[in-house]
């Protein structure tokens, strides 16, 4: 069974992010409620798909397909005691440093058979919200890509019979004939090439 392009996708994210925010190595490829450990209060990243759309080129066989996958980073921080930072401020921090890595490898190095398209791929949006259970403030925010690449189609049956004749067909014309029209033809077709 071969893997989608978006779960490689989606596992780069998260191999790029790895060890290059705030976050440090406390990233996941996949929607996770564990990922934020209260009692250790350690910053924290999921890499999760949230929708696609496929556009479907039919004038090729096989098919080609552009998608576009919006693909979330889920950030999550809490208000420390020890040094007093605000909550909306480590947010902010590790947002942006979300931002800079995968603005700096939208080519995503590690998906070389996964046809990228980072000239259209982009930051989409930031939603951002906070939760106070009363011990202290939990921060999260999502940060929205979308992800253009493309895909075929397995081929069809037809496609794959292209180029391979099925049809086979001889005209014989008698040397002693006055005229160039053919005195016989045989034609031998091929029901499974």
């Amino acid at each position: 069974m071969s893997t989608h392009h978006r779960q490689l996708i989606r596992k780069e994210f998260a191999r790029l992010l790895k060890g290059q925010t705030p976050a440090g190595d406390n990233v996941t490829s996949s929607r996770s409620a564990k990922v934020w450990n209260e009692e250790l209060r350690q910053d924290a990243l999921s890499v999760y798909s949230l929708n696609e759309n496929c556009e479907t080129h039919t004038d090729s066989n096989p098919r080609r397909y552009a998608r576009t996958l919006q693909l979330a980073v889920e950030v999550w921080s809490g208000e420390r005691e020890i040094d007093g930072t605000l909550v909306d401020d480590q947010i902010d921090a590790l947002c942006l440093a979300v931002e800079d890595v995968v603005e700096a490898n939208l080519t995503l190095p590690g998906c070389e058979d996964v046809a990228i398209n980072p000239s259209l791929s982009r930051l989409l949006r930031t939603e951002i919200d906070v939760d106070e259970d009363g011990r202290m403030l939990l921060g999260a925010a999502r940060v929205t890509w979308e992800i253009v690449y493309y895909t075929e189609s397995p081929p069809t049956e037809d496609a794959t019979r292209s180029g391979q004749a099925n049809r086979i067909g001889v005209d014989w014309n008698l040397e002693d004939s006055a005229d160039a029209t053919p005195e016989a033809s045989d034609e031998i077709t091929l029901k499974n090439p």
